[in-house]
């Protein structure tokens, strides 16, 4: 029976909400409220588990009083209560967990520390919570259409929990909108409501007040509650469309509406709302209906999300996976609707049992459908299921000619390389598919390299190489011919590639059968040439008709209709391809061709310059594409492009687009690049556009070429010259000239270009080269007069000696001409430049000679201030250890660097030192050289003059600052050194002068080597050999002046060698007599045990032993018996 409804959109019934509950939900209300105000009664302890008790209650009483069904049927609290009060309880435990340790503390001790973190742990739990907390409504809360999920449990709780919280209804289909903190502005008010009970507490002294306050509190807390309930509820349900009424033949279940959206989920890809529709009992077998667009069925639409849950869970209920409707199964469905490819979903499908060998209506197989796919993870999922892979469909193509028809190079040679058949058999030929796509001949290469038949036939006898002419690709065409492919091959009807290549006005391709001697004569079934089809045909050009002729095709052949082509072409009116044919023939005076049709008669190189002029570089293409530009015919374009007005941008087109052979020459011999150098700065612009492409510019002369052209024209700018550099960076010979001009570097210089000078010259360029009366190449710069170029030629070795034809050297031409300021650079005396280009280590020497004008002016020339030689050494160094006082003026002066060291560590100031220049050595010191600058070992310069002898110079060292106290590495100081140089070499009054200006400089008297060796000892000869002369005045001369600094006489050395002791060893006694004197041990011994009378003896000095030991003179009494007797 028929009636009418209000339902939603889908047509689906909505049931009658259930009568209002006011009165029931105020009663409740008035109990809570009344139970509420007794809870400060009750214990302290028992009234905050009330509150939290109270509070779910209060939020039903109030939400009944806002016009909800908050008192659900008996089912309804069955089926909610029990999740409910396993989530409030678990509520409560966190809130109890992060609150009970700090409000513990806080009761206890009233400290702002446990209250602070009392109030951020109700902050922390309040947050966790907010997400959750249309949960504690749940049981007071009916559905949208009043109903009661009875038997929902936890899943109706999360459900119900989403529509709570602003989510739209699942059965509705639409998507959940719900964000996890929305609301939490009001509800921070709300606790501030809250909290106003607690405060009133705080300001009375009486409970009265206080229970009117939390009352008040919280039923404004609940009030609000609900009422942002109600509106969050609300927002959704005036988004809906109005129901309207629909009129229905048969009752409308809630199965039927959960069917509509679980299709309309799928379709929508919503994976979750189909979940849910599913468990709400969708039924999971419905097909579309007749009048439904989309007839994909469920299962076929869960094939294609990206979530897999919903075509699992239809396939674990029991959907068959090979279930046809529309011809179609699922597994078709998932391969053909996805280009990326469905991996997971085809396996499940195929572990599920569905049949890989299925077909739709038009004999495609899931192979054939994943051979358009992306991914050949599909493909091979399909073959080890079992799929045919040379299956065909209705049009006789297997799944490797799928591959091919569109251009997939990556499925096909994974189906070659898994047996696919490269030439089935009764198949299409996949040659052909890969012919007829994309001008691309990978896939040809691929298919010809897995031995496919190049001349296999398809339908109606056609080959490849007649796919590839009329869909005009000349890559394919040049690819199959290159393979053997038959030219002359005809079609059932007759036909040749010739034929197809002329009707589809691929000039290319008619080129390509040209060159390789297709047959220009062949006629067609009807008895038509090729220009004859092409003259009928609506896509050939001017150039088709041209490559036609060229080719040889009889222009006079009379075709099938009785027409010959120029007849043909004349009863249609396309008088550009009449006059093709026939240039003699009179053309309308009314017919005014297009500038198009104007420029297809003009020959290409003449239509190519007037397109590439005006920038039409399409159109350029397209003639090119058409018909070839032989190299002559470039060559001449290309120069005109170059030296005219507009065409430096159809020149690079040209360049770019590879027309421009490089390597061809015109009647002289020339190459285009060197044909442009030829003309100089004219041709400015268009070396610079085709240098920029990389155009080659090498070959010898080229460099020459220019330059001459520059100097024909007397264009000697700055722009000239960068051009000139830019081809010398791009590989411009500089080193060859051309024919009888005159070398680079004598051009260059007679344009004064000082720049492209120096860079011919860092080039190896021979600065000797002649110009054509024999003058060298700084005799011409002295003749011009130009200074820097004979600065830049000398400086690169360029002979001031040299003579021209007449027998004139550089200096005489100066001087004839007038310039004597050059001849500074021409002059030199000490020292001579060598014939080549000076070197750094130049400087060095001169300076070692003393040659102070040869130092200045290879300064002045550049060479480095602070250049060294083969040693290392600075031509400070050299000079200072030279004594050329004037010459480490002059550097010091530039600003030489003095503390630069040679290899061996030495210094100027060391150099100096060590050969006694006490001139050159303040000199450095004035102009701030180091004084303590180390040599390696830590010698310092005060050391060096110590251990030389030089007194004046550790003087002018001490004054300025020389450490007295520094030792080297082996901790000889100063006066260590001074002691050692006047045991050795000294002199009586020098070597104690010495001693005696160290001493009063503050040096230790009782200083102390690594060795163990003292002043005192090394002066008393502990370096030397035994048996070494050793002058005894100076030592005893130095010796007496450190007995008056209290030199210590009971030192040792490693040895055990006392003062004694040496001056045993060495026979010196007046030391020794006086080391007795003053005090020295004779009985110290050595790590031998020999005292120094010892080792006097031990020399054979007994007259200093005796030193040691005096002999006594013996008693009478020992000479005189009591018997007077006389004893021995």
């Amino acid at each position: 029976m028929s009636m009418t409804t209000t339902g939603p959109a889908d047509g689906g019934a909505t049931p009658e909400r259930p009568p209002d509950s006011r009165l029931p939900a105020l009663l409740v209300a008035l109990a809570a409220v009344t139970a509420a105000a007794t809870l400060p009664l009750l214990p302290h302890w028992l009234s905050p588990l009330g509150w939290l008790l109270m509070q779910p209650v209060l939020a039903g009483a109030t939400l009944g009083l806002n016009g909800r069904q908050a008192i659900p049927d008996n089912g309804g609290l069955r089926a909610t209560l029990p999740p409910f009060l396993g989530l409030f309880l678990l509520h409560t435990a966190l809130l109890l967990m992060l609150a009970a340790l700090p409000l513990q503390q806080l009761l206890q001790d009233g400290g702002l520390g446990w209250a602070l973190l009392l109030g951020a742990a109700l902050t922390a739990a309040w947050l966790l919570l907010w997400p959750r907390w249309p949960l504690l409504l749940l049981p007071w809360l009916a559905d949208d259409h009043g109903r009661v999920v009875a038997d929902a449990g936890w899943s109706g709780l999360r459900l119900r929990a989403r529509r709570l919280a602003g989510a739209a209804s699942t059965l509705s289909g639409s998507r959940s909108a719900e964000l996890p903190y929305s609301g939490l502005l009001p509800a921070a008010v709300m606790l501030v409501l809250l909290a106003l009970g607690p405060l009133l507490w705080l300001f009375s002294v009486r409970p009265l007040p206080w229970f009117g306050g939390a009352l008040l509190a919280a039923v404004c807390y609940q009030r609000l509650f609900a009422r942002l309930c109600g509106v969050r509820r609300a927002a959704p349900a005036a988004a809906r469309p109005t129901p309207t009424p629909v009129p229905v033949t048969q009752p409308v279940t809630a199965e039927a509406d959960a069917t509509s959206a679980l299709y309309d989920a799928l379709r929508q890809a919503r994976p979750d709302d189909a979940l849910a529709c599913i468990e709400q009992g969708a039924d999971l077998l419905a097909i579309p209906g007749p009048d439904q667009t989309d007839q994909r069925t469920l299962l076929m639409l869960s094939t294609l999300l990206s979530d897999l849950r919903p075509m699992r869970q239809l396939i674990a209920r029991g959907v068959p996976v090979d279930a046809v409707h529309g011809g179609l199964t699922a597994l078709l469905v998932a391969t053909r609707d996805s280009y990326q490819g469905r991996v997971e979903a085809v396996m499940t499908l195929l572990a599920n049992g569905a049949d890989p060998r299925d077909a739709d209506s038009e004999g495609n197989t899931p192979l054939h459908h994943a051979a358009r796919s992306s991914d050949p993870g599909v493909a091979a999922l399909l073959l080890d299921g079992g799929a045919d892979v040379d299956a065909s469909n209705g049009s006789g193509l297997t799944p490797l000619g799928m591959a091919c028809s569109c251009s997939n190079w990556r499925l096909a040679r994974f189906l070659l390389e898994n047996a696919a058949s490269a030439s089935p058999d009764g198949c299409h030929p996949p040659l052909l598919a890969a012919a007829s796509g994309d001008d691309d001949p990978t896939g040809v290469r691929l298919l010809l390299r897995h031995k496919a038949g190049v001349n296999a036939t398809g339908r109606f006898g056609r080959t490849a190489l007649h796919a590839a002419a009329l869909s005009g690709n000349a890559d394919v065409a040049a690819m199959l011919i290159e393979a053997g492919a038959d030219l002359d091959a005809r079609d059932e009807r007759g036909i040749a590639a010739l034929h197809e290549a002329a009707r589809a006005g691929a000039d290319p391709v008619i080129e390509q059968l040209a060159a390789a001697g297709a047959d220009a004569m062949v006629l067609d079934e009807a008895g038509c040439n090729a220009l004859n089809i092409a003259c009928r045909s609506r896509r050939a050009t001017v150039a088709t008709l041209r490559a036609l002729l060229r080719m040889g095709v009889d222009p006079e052949h009379v075709g099938s209709d009785g027409r010959t082509p120029l007849e043909q072409v004349l009863a249609t009116g396309r008088w550009a391809l009449v006059a093709t044919l026939d240039p003699s023939y009179q053309l309308p005076a009314s017919v005014m061709l297009d500038d198009d049709e104007a420029d297809a008669l003009l020959p290409l190189p003449d239509r190519l310059l007037r397109l590439l002029r005006e920038r039409r570089f399409d159109d350029a293409g397209a003639a090119i594409d058409r018909e070839s530009l032989p190299s002559e015919q470039a060559f001449t374009l290309g120069m005109a492009l170059a030296t005219g007005e507009h065409g430096l941008a159809g020149l690079r087109w040209l360049q770019r687009h590879g027309l421009i052979d490089e390597a061809w020459r015109d009647i002289g011999g020339s190459t285009f690049a060197f044909a442009l150098l030829g003309q100089g700065h004219a041709a400015a612009g268009a070396l610079q556009a085709l240098l920029a492409q990389n155009l080659s510019v090498s070959g010898a002369g080229g460099l020459a070429r220019y330059l001459h052209a520059t100097l024909q024209a007397e264009h000697s700018s700055r722009a000239a010259e960068a051009l000139a550099l830019l081809l010398v960076d791009h590989g411009a010979d500089v080193h060859g000239r051309h024919g009888d001009q005159e070398p680079v570097l004598i051009q260059s210089l007679r344009q004064g270009w000082l720049r492209l000078l120096e860079r011919l010259l860092l080039m190896g360029v021979d600065p000797e080269q002649r110009d054509r009366t024999g003058n060298t190449a700084l005799q011409l710069a002295c003749c011009i007069g130009l200074e820097p170029a004979v600065r830049l030629l000398i400086r690169h070795g360029a002979s001031p000696e040299a003579r021209s034809a007449d027998g004139q050297t550089a200096q005489g031409v100066a001087l004839a001409s007038g310039r004597r300021e050059l001849s500074r650079w021409l002059s030199w005396s000490r020292w001579r430049p060598a014939r080549r280009s000076l070197q750094p280590a130049d400087l060095c020497a001169a300076a070692a000679v003393g040659d102070r004008d040869a130092v200045e002016r290879l300064l002045d020339l550049g060479l480095p201030l602070n250049a060294v030689d083969a040693q290392g050494c600075s031509a400070l160094l050299r000079a200072a250890g030279s004594g050329r006082l004037d010459v480490v003026d002059l550097l010091l002066a530039r600003g030489a660097d003095p503390a630069l060291p040679a290899l061996t560590g030495a210094t100027a100031l060391s150099a100096a030192v060590s050969m006694g220049h006490a001139a050159v050595v303040s000199t450095l010191i004035d102009g701030g050289a180091r004084i303590d600058q180390a040599l390696p070992g830590g010698v310092t310069p005060l050391m060096v003059a110590a251990a030389l002898g030089h007194a004046d110079l550790v003087d002018r060292l001490l004054s300025a600052g020389a450490d007295i106290g520094r030792s080297d590495d082996a901790g000889n100081a100063a006066l260590l050194a001074a002691a050692q140089y006047v045991a050795a070499h000294g002199r009586s009054s020098d070597g104690a002068d010495l001693l005696q200006r160290l001493l009063n400089a503050g040096a230790d008297v009782d200083a102390i080597n690594r060795s163990g060796q003292s002043v005192l000892l090394l002066l008393l000869g502990a370096r030397l050999d035994a048996g070494t002369r050793v002058d005894e005045d100076a030592v005893l001369a130095a010796l007496e002046r450190l007995l008056g600094f209290g030199v210590d006489l009971s030192v040792q050395d490693r040895r055990g060698y006392g003062p004694l002791h040496l001056a045993a060893l060495h026979g010196l006694s007046r030391v020794v007599t006086r080391l007795l004197s003053a005090g020295a041990r004779p009985a110290l011994r050595d790590t031998l045990g020999r005292s120094a009378h010892d080792i006097a003896v031990m020399r054979g000095f007994v007259d200093i032993a005796q030193l040691f030991e005096p002999r006594a003179q013996p008693a009478l009494a020992r000479y005189l018996r009591p018997d007077g007797s006389q004893g021995d």
